[in-house]
């Protein structure tokens, strides 16, 4: 049995949508101890793929890369070179970047577009200058992130060996690739597993969960600033990058709370 789809927090009805804070909900890294127990978990969970083990590698390579859901699913072996001591990423897609082109005014009563001049609504007379709401017409910006490395001291680097094994034993032109289609699994499946696993262990999870808990995860073991975090991720807000970047870890030490280190993480 195969699990069920469920609609994915970006699919939802307005009345359905649960939105997420990072800044409020992720307060420092969940630990290699959870993160690895959710991989394990994935590992057995029920699906009609023949390939078991790709949704725990998926857990494992999304954190490591530290990449929105869209851009490492349709990776590629060919995206990674493996040195003695880590890996290399290239070429990894960013997405969520446009450039703006032009605008229109969208009447907020009627929900009616019109042109960027205009005063009063063409179909039900409303004022624009009150009731008139700016929407850009963009184009999607190509861009890749700067080649980064993932050690493979790092628990999730195992993952990442064995998917990109198993993708070249096989063939498959696609880290997480679905044969029948022939084209990488979607993303709403793979969230699904996630969201799964997940719930086994009482872990809520959402789009960028493992985003998030790989900054902090940087910032709390290696010290990245926000530039080391801005070069590593490509985030350029810098809001985001302070959210990203903030954890309880500093206040907690000093208060003498008990903060393990990597090594008791991991064990």
């Amino acid at each position: 049995m195969s699990v069920q789809p469920q609609k994915a927090y970006w699919n939802k009805h307005p009345g359905e949508y649960e939105r997420h804070s990072v800044e409020r909900e992720v307060l420092r890294f969940m630990g290699w101890k959870t993160l690895t127990d959710l991989i394990k978990l994935a590992e057995n969970l029920p699906t009609s793929f023949e390939d078991k083990l790709m949704f725990a590698d998926a857990i494992g390579i999304g954190f490591a890369t530290a990449g929105r859901i869209s851009e490492w699913t349709p990776l590629k072996p060919d995206n990674f070179v493996e040195y003695d001591r880590y890996f290399e990423v290239r070429e990894m897609e960013v997405h969520k970047r446009f450039k703006k082109l032009d605008h229109v005014i969208v009447c907020q009563r009627c929900k009616t577009e019109n042109e960027k001049f205009e005063l009063s609504c063409k179909k039900c007379s409303a004022n624009l200058v009150y009731s008139g709401k700016k929407k850009w017409k963009t184009k999607t910006i190509e861009m890749y992130r700067i080649p980064f490395t993932i050690p493979k001291k790092e628990a999730t680097a195992a993952y990442l060996s064995r998917r990109l094994a198993y993708a070249k034993a096989n063939g498959n032109p696609y880290l997480f690739y679905n044969p029948k289609a022939k084209k990488p699994v979607s993303e709403k499946c793979l969230y699904d597993h996630v969201v799964e696993a997940g719930k086994e262990i009482g872990l809520e999870m959402w789009p960028h969960r493992f985003r998030a808990e790989r900054c902090k995860q940087l910032r709390e073991e290696y010290e990245f600033t926000k530039d080391d975090l801005r070069r590593f991720t490509m985030i350029v807000a810098d809001r985001t990058l302070e959210i990203y970047a903030g954890t309880s870890l500093p206040y907690e030490k000093k208060m003498g709370i008990t903060c393990f280190t990597s090594k008791e993480k991991s064990d």
